[in-house]
């Protein structure tokens, strides 16, 4: 999720020729204390590191995705293959009878009951992108604040710049990876 939303935020430093990319953060979470990831962006792979240790790494040409966790000393690869597998799982679900008659089930409910069953599960899928209006100078860079809401899922708060440039190999690799994943 997260790559997805680095990706987007730097894709408004696109298109511009550059080698690699480091990006360092300070994240906090549910009000703990806060820690440092970083992601490292090269022409063929997509690292992102943690401070629990946890990473993740997309191999943009096969589109591999490798998750480390440091703590627990494992990891697992999610193939290209895995993930047309889990689309094709999901699709078939949502194809199915008995998702359609709960569809249709939900359709004929009275007025009120279906309006607080929309708001109960709308907000899960509903995307937010917002500028709150202020900026600031982030490691000499100048960055203007966003927000991002997933439902009630995530919400993060961005300082988005345009004066970094995204390296324009690993953003075409990346993109063709996204593409792959729309339905």
């Amino acid at each position: 999720m997260r790559l997805t939303i680095y990706a987007f935020f730097l894709a408004a430093a696109l298109p511009a020729l550059a080698d690699d990319l480091t990006i360092v953060s300070k994240v906090t979470r549910d009000g703990g204390a806060p820690q440092t990831s970083a992601s490292y962006i090269s022409s063929d792979h997509v690292r992102m590191s943690q401070g629990d240790g946890k990473e993740m790494i997309l191999n943009l040409a096969t589109s591999d995705i490798t998750v480390l966790d440091a703590a627990k000393k494992t990891y697992f690869v999610i193939t290209r293959q895995d993930m047309e597998t889990m689309a094709a799982k999901i699709q078939e679900q949502m194809n199915s009878p008995e998702m359609k008659k709960a569809l249709e089930q939900m359709n004929n409910l009275p007025p009120d009951q279906k309006a607080k069953m929309e708001a109960m599960m709308g907000g899960m899928f509903t995307v937010t992108v917002e500028k709150s209006g202020t900026s600031r100078k982030i490691a000499g860079y100048d960055c203007d604040n966003w927000t991002v809401a997933i439902g009630q899922f995530s919400k993060s708060e961005e300082c988005v710049t345009t004066q970094l440039k995204y390296p324009t190999t690993a953003w075409e690799a990346y993109k063709s990876f996204a593409d792959t994943m729309k339905p």
